[in-house]
């Protein structure tokens, strides 16, 4: 029954082998699966970075223009994605004059999209941007 130059006992281990390579793959898989979820939520968390701080410069560049801080939210709010909304904005203006620092501040956890690792990643990091913009009109011109 055996091929003409294997042996009954060599057939046995050869199939004990197989299964005890289909063990370790069964073992392994869940730990790649993860792993590879993880890279592509970093690289959401990357995305999320660029997209705060995007918002961050609109945010200056509006406040620098207009002198006022509340139109500076709004473009923060505006550039922002759904899912960032909830971004804490603070805006640091200490003189009003034409070419003072108007700075905006943002900070925010980011979205979490994947299953397993994306809820725990996005609960132990936070985004930060900054961005400063020359005022270009004083308060009242």
């Amino acid at each position: 029954m055996a091929g003409a130059g294997e042996s009954p006992r060599r057939l046995c281990r050869l199939r004990c082998e197989s299964g005890q390579a289909m063990v370790e793959f069964a073992l392994l898989v869940p730990l790649l699966v993860v792993a590879a979820l993880m890279l592509v939520q970093v690289g959401l968390i990357a995305t999320d970075q660029v997209l705060l701080t995007q918002a961050a410069r609109e945010g200056a560049r509006e406040g620098a223009v207009a002198n006022d801080d509340a139109s500076a939210r709004q473009a923060v709010l505006r550039s922002l994605p759904e899912g960032l909304r909830d971004a804490q904005v603070r805006v640091e203006a200490p003189g009003r004059a034409m070419g003072d620092p108007y700075t905006v501040i943002l900070s925010a956890h980011p979205r979490s999209a994947l299953p397993v690792v994306g809820k725990r990643l996005s609960e132990l990091v936070i985004l930060r941007a900054r961005a400063v913009s020359r005022i270009e009109r004083g308060r009242g011109s």
